[in-house]
């Protein structure tokens, strides 16, 4: 027989934490052997269900820093009740689904999984442990039922059509370079991960080409002698307006590409991704590169395209760092003290001004956080603000951290 695929070692820390957590702040509520995971332990469960005599008071499951789901699945249209984001030394762990309900036959629940999924390696096992456990399990288990089979064809038919409908939200990170976005989106993704809930991420910056147009661009150079380097080495050096690509006709031209492919790489991305989607770079982010490194104005027409082109987050957050600790990050020859500290003063300018009619209808503003923070402290600040709109981030909110 198979054997089914180990969780990872972190998998299992994660898992074996919620599952105790479950234990300790569900105690007074669980009905006996109110805990189901699967019979191979709970390091094999990606989520724990938990059957209670009465719901607990949700005010004291906040209390002990779990995070309500239901309403977030809700507005992603994966309507749920009784799902919890169980938080464990500042870090979300797990899933546990409450129920008050009596426990299923864990044959049963096992048959029908087989009925719905098939019978594959990991219910084989599970089928030999309950045996092991005294349970009487049927041989050979049954197999997926085949309406089920057909269903699934037609779901694959039709998956490129329900993406494109399915709800999203969009968090929007914006940040100078070395900020920590990249890495504050791979913690927010691997906590949605650990969740359960469906996700995706966007990273895409204005200047970021198909390869066929960027072997036309450096054809062109060739051709004319010029330098093969990008254009933004110069620019970041605070001389864009030197380059024969930021001036005069050619200079509109080629902004109008970049702008252009911009838009179709971030409708592309954004519609191959599903549930909750992190940009990596959002509006602001698209407003400060065409500013700085094309030498364009706010008021430009193409800078006004690429923010329309990016969705409105749902979540805008913003990383505050300081320019000697951005440098200190980002230790690149392409990004100096003249971009960070040029770029920093436009964040400042953008988020001091009003916001613009685009953007009034994404939440209350952006959330500014702080940077030096851990990245699983903040990417928890975002996630309490994104399960609960109301709620301000356990540490620091925009209004918060202004002053």
């Amino acid at each position: 027989m198979t054997p089914p695929t180990p969780p990872t070692t972190e998998q299992v820390r994660d898992r074996e934490t919620t599952y105790a957590e479950a234990a300790r702040v569900l105690a007074g509520h669980l009905r006996p052997d109110g805990l189901r995971v699967s019979p191979l332990g709970p390091s094999w469960s990606s989520d724990v269900d938990a059957y209670v005599h009465t719901m607990p008071d949700p005010a004291v499951l906040r209390h002990v820093g779990w995070l309500p789901l239901d309403g977030l699945l809700a507005r992603l249209g994966r309507p749920a009740s009784g799902q919890w984001a169980v938080v464990a030394d500042g870090r979300v762990v797990g899933r546990v689904d409450l129920a008050d309900t009596e426990r299923p036959d864990p044959v049963a629940h096992l048959l029908e999984r087989c009925r719905r999924e098939g019978a594959g390696p990991r219910q084989r096992a599970e089928a030999e442990q309950l045996r092991v456990d005294g349970h009487q399990v049927p041989d050979p288990l049954p197999d997926r039922e085949p309406w089920r089979v057909a269903r699934s064809g037609v779901g694959r038919l039709l998956r490129p059509a329900r993406s494109a409908v399915r709800p999203r939200l969009v968090v929007g990170l914006s940040g100078v370079d070395g900020s920590g976005k990249s890495t504050l989106s791979a913690e927010l993704l691997g906590a949605l991960d650990r969740l359960g809930l469906p996700h995706g991420r966007v990273w895409v910056r204005p200047g970021m080409v198909s390869p066929l147009v960027d072997r036309a661009v450096r054809l062109v150079k060739r051709a004319t002698g010029s330098s093969t380097k990008p254009g933004l080495h110069a620019a970041a050096r605070g001389r864009a307006s030197r380059l024969a690509s930021r001036r005069g006709l050619l200079g509109r031209v080629w902004v109008g590409v970049v702008v252009a492919e911009f838009a179709l790489a971030v409708r592309r991305r954004y519609l191959a991704s599903e549930g909750v989607v992190v940009f990596d770079r959002h509006r602001r982010d698209a407003e400060v590169t065409l500013r700085l490194f094309y030498d364009l104005e706010a008021s430009d027409p193409a800078v006004r395209l690429a923010r329309r082109a990016l969705p409105d987050a749902a979540v805008d957050v913003h990383l505050q760092v300081a320019p000697e600790v951005s440098l200190a990050r980002k230790q690149e020859e392409i990004v100096g003290s003249w971009a960070v500290e040029h770029q920093v003063a436009m964040y400042d300018e953008l988020l001091a001004a009003p916001r613009r009619r685009r953007d009034r209808g994404a939440g209350e503003g952006p959330v500014v956080l702080d940077a030096t923070r851990t990245p699983e402290e903040i990417a928890l600040q975002v996630l309490t603000v994104l399960v609960d709109p109301d709620a301000s981030p356990p540490a620091q909110h925009a209004r918060d951290v202004a002053s």
